[in-house]
């Protein structure tokens, strides 16, 4: 990158540049079996701390759907409890009474109805994102044969 910006006639201050300050002692050696780098440097490199967040994130947590694929990434700190994380994912106090709610009136069956619930929330307003889950993710509002005698489509 650096030949790059020589041959366009680009000129950095390093003293400016804060990953310069951090990675210019990276050299490498030059010998008969190639180019490598200095393993005491790379093991300096390696003993960094990640960088944090202004608000102390340091790790990301990926959560992947296995039937859509779609993937949520949620910032968390290493530190977190494995009570914590689980209180980040299920946060919705509305998704919780809506489970709550499945179970005391479907009993042993609750999950036969569990669809139903998930489709419910689904396809309820979040204001949060300013549309249901559903509209969000496919680009339009749900068409179910559900209520198309009241709508009259």
């Amino acid at each position: 990158m650096l030949m790059i910006l020589r041959k366009e006639k680009l000129y950095a201050k390093f003293s400016k540049c804060v990953f310069w300050l951090r990675v210019q002692f990276l050299g490498h050696v030059v010998n008969s079996s190639g180019i490598s780098v200095d393993p005491s440097k790379v093991e300096t490199v390696m003993k960094w701390s990640p960088p944090k967040t202004r608000k102390g994130f340091d790790v990301i947590w990926v959560i992947v759907d296995r039937l859509t694929k779609s993937a949520h990434f949620l910032p968390i700190r290493e530190s977190y409890s494995s009570d914590k994380m689980a209180e980040i994912y299920y946060h919705s106090q509305t998704l919780e009474d809506m489970l709550r709610a499945c179970i005391i009136d479907f009993g042993g069956s609750w999950d036969d109805y569990l669809p139903l619930a998930d489709f419910s929330y689904n396809n309820s307003y979040h204001s949060s994102i300013g549309m249901p889950p559903y509209e969000m993710f496919y680009g339009r509002k749900c068409q179910t044969p559900v209520c198309w005698g009241e709508v009259g489509q």
